[in-house]
């Protein structure tokens, strides 16, 4: 990306300058991989370099003990800028917990970001002003840690909001938004009794959740393309000779809008309670407090983004396209789609692996990632940038915003 003015020049030194610095980020949270709510290091790593740039650091934020708000403030009205950075692991497999969505450079790219914005509104010749908030967001995956931020009201502080998360590929990145989801626990109450000399006094849970499961693997074919139904059976019982009297599991549906995400939600529920009925037993349905909502990405922010990726020399694999292919993952930052302007794009990260997979680690940890993530760190600072001082531009994300809200 080649500066067009010395403000931006100043931005990309700025950047550069903490190159080895963000380097060292990356690759710590990458070795030091923390399942959700649990991100002791991360959250002590990431603060402790923020106010040392200079950023006043909330820790423990709203309560959540691995959350935290860092915001530099240009001392000029101005909008807010926020940033997302992620840093929780997956539990790839038993025992295996790794970085293989990617979060280590997710948590660079917005540390990087916040870098770059301060940079320009710290620059004394610089004549916008607002404020630079980088959320630190914990337990994207499968926990909702945003939801719990957002029900804190920590997004308030900020009037749009910035991420970008890796994905296969090199060399380019995807506008293409992610879609709703939600999640159930399922457990199923029977009667014991001796599978062989008494069977017939026992109700049998484990009957239960398998009709349960093969009723969902039926219902799928009812199911638009689009719409995605998966789970697992968690506790199948104790003993193969003792009918089970307990059973359970753990269940996601996906839909590209959130109405979709309820439709789907209900046909789930009925599935469920009609095996109970069919079997004897009782039933315990612990649905998400908090959906994962579509991310209602916003046009003209990323409009900004794409144009600053295009001039890196990066590729839009959806071209000219105003409403590109919904990607079927999702993600906690929908909800805060919904609550403020936002963007969450995706960038290649030279490799053919895909999220969740051993390979993405992987590729996660190298330099060549690395490189991608502060490509797409400058881009988002050129985006940021725009928001703080074109007035016009900043009217017509908040005017697209307010349309979906009615």
């Amino acid at each position: 990306m080649v500066p067009t003015n010395p403000s931006q020049a100043r931005i990309s030194q700025g950047i550069e300058d903490a190159r080895t610095e963000l380097r060292e980020l990356a690759k710590e949270i990458h070795e030091h991989p923390e399942p959700g709510f649990e991100e002791k290091f991360a959250h002590g790593l990431l603060t402790k370099f923020l106010e040392e740039k200079g950023f006043k650091v909330e820790r423990s934020a709203g309560g959540i003990s691995t959350a935290f708000v860092a915001t530099y403030d240009s001392g000029r009205p101005g909008p807010r800028v926020g940033i997302c950075s992620e840093y929780d692991a997956l539990r790839l497999s038993e025992g295996v917990i790794s970085h293989a969505c990617g979060h280590n450079l997710i948590a660079t790219v917005g540390v990087a970001t916040a870098l770059g914005l301060k940079a320009a509104v710290s620059d004394p010749e610089y004549k916008a002003g607002g404020k630079i908030v980088l959320f630190g967001t914990p337990a994207e995956e499968g926990l909702g840690g945003k939801n719990y931020m957002l029900a804190e009201g920590l997004f308030k502080s900020a009037d749009v909001c910035m991420m970008a998360h890796p994905s296969a590929g090199e060399k380019h990145f995807s506008r293409g938004p992610l879609i709703a989801r939600t999640s159930v626990k399922v457990e199923y109450f029977g009667k014991p009794a001796h599978a062989g000399l008494t069977p017939w006094n026992g109700t049998n849970a484990l009957d239960a959740i398998v009709l349960a499961y093969n009723g969902l693997s039926t219902m799928r074919q009812q199911m638009i393309p689009t719409d995605r139904l998966h789970g697992i059976i968690t506790n199948g019982g104790s003993a193969p000779n003792v009918i089970p009297d307990y059973t359970a599991g753990t269940f996601s549906c996906r839909s590209l809008k959130r109405d979709g995400l309820e439709k789907i939600r209900q046909r789930v529920d009925k599935v469920f309670r009609s095996a109970a009925d069919a079997t004897g037993c009782e039933v315990k349905l612990t649905w998400d407090q908090w959906p994962y909502l579509d991310v209602a990405n916003n046009t003209v922010l990323m409009d900004l983004y794409s144009q600053a990726m295009t001039e890196a020399g990066y590729s839009d694999i959806n071209p000219g396209v105003k409403e590109p292919e919904a990607h079927t993952g999702s993600t906690d930052f929908g909800s805060v789609s919904y609550n403020i302007p936002s963007i969450h794009p995706s960038f290649g990260i030279h490799t053919e692996y895909h999220c969740h997979t051993a390979g993405f680690a992987e590729a996660a940890g190298q330099n060549t990632a690395f490189d991608d993530a502060l490509v797409t760190a400058k881009a988002l600072v050129a985006t940021g940038l725009t928001v703080l001082e074109d007035e016009q531009v900043y009217n017509s994300i908040v005017s697209e915003f307010q349309k979906l809200q009615q």
